[in-house]
């Protein structure tokens, strides 16, 4: 869960193999959590309009990471 303050986000996938199989783990972290009593899980208006200056929105990718 992500929550409507948590702006840095980021994700990370690893493929191997285990017995023969094929196996995926993607784990995902972000911040500032928003885990308190009374924080906002959303906050209605269009997608990105509260990102900080210098952030990207949507399908972001840094320049030569793939």
């Amino acid at each position: 869960i992500v929550w409507a303050t948590s702006w840095r986000i980021g994700c990370g996938e690893a493929v191997y193999k285990e017995s023969g199989l094929n196996k995926y783990l993607l784990v995902c972290n972000y911040g500032p959590g928003g885990n308190i009593d009374g924080g906002e899980m959303y906050k209605e208006g269009k997608p990105c309009s509260g990102c900080p200056s210098g952030t990207c929105c949507n399908e972001c990718k840094k320049s030569g990471v793939t």
